[in-house]
């Protein structure tokens, strides 16, 4: 070949048989030489011109390159030299489809059907004809034949959902999508389409998630955003304001977990162009220093007159590895570039400092940043010492390195006056971590630990409580226990439960609070006794439930396997995300139960086997390069991890999806924990008998094809509802990603 191009023509050599020239056309086409395969598919005409394959193929190349006429005359002729032929049948009929000659296109299918009963596109484009009519049952028909013989077909999956919601069917077509995005999650029109539907049942907050992924995989494609903003109305149906108006008006209202937020606000900024173009030139650049100052500093311009993510960074962990590189760079070229921080730049610089913290410093840092931060610190120190002011800009880049709080005292900054900015660093760096000690010695001793295993995981939250969170979801309508559990969305069959008018509950393990907050909020009259093994990780506990004004949650510090010396006893107990960490298990499960009341409730969250292989993987790396504990190591393995995934490691591509993922304390937790265990649905099937507890039912978010599972198993026993569950989480192991949390009950007798 003389020519390698897309256009112009190819010179071909004569002496080529027709079946030469037609396989070098072929290669062509594949390859997306248009051009080439067109010139050489009309070679092959030359010395052929009954060539049937090739005057479909050149017709196929003619309607790849939108001309329609000319392609639907090539694919005419090669059926009138051989009609029997169902592909060229469903060629022809497609391009008369674009021609909007669609009586002309249902003949051509039906025959392309009739010569391959099991001809898929050809039932596929037979529905897509009858929903341009609006014949939508008809349509559907189709569709489902077309599964009959590819269940996994994707595109068929996607027209029958989309013409179920044009009949207002969105809990039929959610059971569709769930099945398509099983298949294929990178589809953002799967994704926008899911999000349709759930905004057809007012489901705005499940909307949001799916809607907001649409736009992180296809930036700037309308349809997407549009659906977007629909989602954004309908769950802040305020009359003014544009859609980053609102999403900082839900974050400022705090009844959305942050994590909820994390993607829609991600969504909202990639759909800028001047967010897209930073994010795309920092994941092209290897190494910072590739990237010139003038440019980082623009950029740094830029993001600061984003709003939504200024207050994105000032209280939310950022959860995104993109929007987490764009960070770290700019932190690096801000200290080693000596960019000028002027009062413009400064609230970036700010918000960096405090995302800095709320992620606990999980950045990787080189030694060139190493020492400077040394020079940085010794100058702050010096403007101290000599009385002088302290720069606010040079104090918020050490923020965004280490909490201030372990550089300097509090009446430090006693006669220092700071921009606002810079105050909400001191508060957030400072203050309240001086609260948090004095808060400590406040906190009673319930119980000593004699268990190895309790002692070096109690070692673990002391250095690093977890998690570290700024907002978090509470009730502002608490209603009884039982109300709770048997109305929508979890519908629990309590039988001839009697909630107490004033529930004592224990939660086992609150570790920062946020697990003592639901229940304490949630039930109406309740008092809460929440113990943690932390010190640390209960006086932030204290410090957030103060700040929020909850009252009825009394923190000790306390060991479960020690917990009978309490003598006390419970209306409910809760343990989520605390027993798979203790050395026995089963051991605690014991002491909870003999608290519990007779025919009260329990709460448990344990580890699924199934849905922890990236978790696994994470801590096979660990033990095979020998990461320790420490914050470097941390750091170096996220970024090990990090490489690998980007190699294309399946399971570390989970693993860095995960939330925790993204903070120091979480990523401990997740693959550095001293102690875990995991569990399956039968493992948890045999604990509960020997406890003699009644499982009840778990407490997720239920909508789909989960919905519908658990009506189609609601009349069976206890026993039988979790093997079925085990059937449905071995066929979709991602079930319980988060967990396994139930609910099971106490004999009354």
């Amino acid at each position: 070949m003389a020519h390698k191009g897309t256009g112009g023509s190819m010179n071909t050599d004569s002496t080529k048989t027709a079946e030469e020239l037609f396989e070098l056309a072929t290669i062509a086409q594949k390859t997306d030489r248009l051009e080439d395969a067109k010139s050489l598919y009309k070679s092959v005409l030359g010395k052929d011109p009954k060539h049937v394959d090739a005057l479909h193929y050149l017709g196929l190349c003619l309607r790849q390159q939108n001309a329609l006429s000319d392609a639907a005359g090539y694919i005419q002729r090669s059926l009138e030299i051989n009609p029997n032929n169902p592909s060229a049948q469903n060629s022809l009929g497609a391009t008369l489809c674009s021609l909007n000659r669609f009586d002309e296109a249902e003949i051509h299918f039906q025959a392309a059907i009739k010569q391959k009963p099991d001809n898929v596109e050809a039932y596929r484009n037979l529905g897509l004809i009858c929903f341009n009519r609006q014949k939508f049952s008809e349509a559907i028909g189709y569709f489902q034949t077309a599964l009959s013989h590819a269940p996994k077909h994707v595109e068929v999956l996607k027209s029958y959902g989309n013409a179920l919601l044009h009949m207002d069917q969105p809990d039929k077509a959610l059971l569709i999508f769930e099945k398509a995005l099983s298949i294929n999650a990178r589809d953002a029109n799967l994704q926008t389409d899911t999000g349709i539907a759930f905004q057809l049942q007012n489901r705005f907050r499940e909307a949001m998630e799916f809607n907001s992924l649409a736009i992180c995989i296809e930036p700037g494609e309308n349809r997407h955003w549009a659906a977007f903003c629909a989602c954004i109305n309908g769950l802040l149906p305020t009359p003014a304001g544009n859609v980053e108006d609102k999403l900082e008006i839900i974050m400022a209202k705090g009844d959305h977990a942050p994590h909820d937020l994390m993607m829609p606000i991600a969504g909202a900024l990639f759909h800028k162009t001047a967010f897209r173009e930073i994010i795309g030139r920092y994941a092209r650049h290897v190494t910072a220093e590739t990237i010139p100052v003038a440019t980082i500093s623009q950029d740094i311009s830029q993001l600061v007159q984003m709003p939504l993510l200024l207050r994105l960074l000032s209280d939310y962990p950022v959860t995104n590895i993109l929007i987490e590189k764009v960070l770290t760079t700019l932190r690096q070229h801000i200290l080693l570039s000596s960019i000028p921080i002027d009062e413009i730049k400064l609230p970036f610089v700010c918000a960096l400092a405090l995302q800095c913290f709320n992620t606990e410093y999980t950045y990787l840092v080189s030694q060139e940043e190493e020492t400077q931060l040394e020079k940085l610190k010794q100058h702050l120190r010096d403007q101290i010492n000599e009385g002088h002011s302290i720069d606010p800009a040079k104090l918020a880049l050490l923020g965004c390195y280490e909490p201030l709080f372990k550089v300097f005292e509090t009446n430090d900054f006693l006669d220092s006056a700071f921009p606002p900015d810079m105050e909400k660093v001191l508060t957030r760096q400072v203050r309240e971590p001086c609260e948090e000690q004095s808060i400590r010695n406040s906190i009673p001793d319930w119980t000593g630990s004699s268990n190895n295993v309790s002692k070096a995981v109690r070692s673990q939250y002391e250095e690093n409580p977890y998690p570290r969170w700024i907002h978090t979801t509470t009730v502002t309508n608490p209603r009884s226990v039982s109300e709770c559990l048997q109305s929508a969305p979890l519908n629990m069959n309590l039988a001839d439960y009697k909630a107490p008018a004033s529930p004592e509950i224990l939660v086992a393990g609150c570790g920062t609070g946020q697990h003592a907050l639901q229940p304490a909020t949630r039930f109406s009259n309740a008092r809460v006794t929440a113990i943690d093994l932390s010190t640390s990780s209960l006086a932030y506990a204290q410090r957030q439930s103060k700040k929020l004004g909850v009252t009825n949650i009394e923190f000790g510090r306390a060991d479960i396997l020690e917990l009978s010396a309490l003598n006390q006893s419970f209306d409910v107990v809760e343990c989520v995300g605390v027993l798979h960490h203790l050395e026995d298990p089963m051991a605690g499960w014991q002491v909870l139960t003999k608290l519990l009341r007779p025919g009260g409730l329990m709460k448990i969250g344990l580890y699924s086997e199934l849905a922890r292989k990236d978790v696994v993987a994470g801590r096979r790396i660990v033990k095979e390069h020998g990461f320790s504990a420490t914050a470097d190591d941390m750091r170096k393995c996220r970024q090990f991890v990090i490489e690998e995934a980007t190699k294309g490691h399946l399971d570390l591509q989970q693993l860095s999806r995960r939330s925790d993922f993204f903070s120091l304390s979480a990523f401990r937790d997740l693959i550095f924990h001293v102690q875990e265990h995991r569990f399956s649905l039968p493992m948890v099937q045999q604990h509960l008998e020997k406890l003699q507890l009644e499982f009840l039912d778990f407490e997720m978010a239920f909508a789909g094809d989960l919905i519908r599972f658990r009506d189609s198993i609601s009349d069976r026993s206890s026993n039988e509802k979790l093997l079925l569950w085990h059937e449905y989480e071995t066929q979709r192991p991602d079930t319980f990603r988060g967990m396994y949390q139930f609910w099971c009950r106490k004999p009354a007798s």
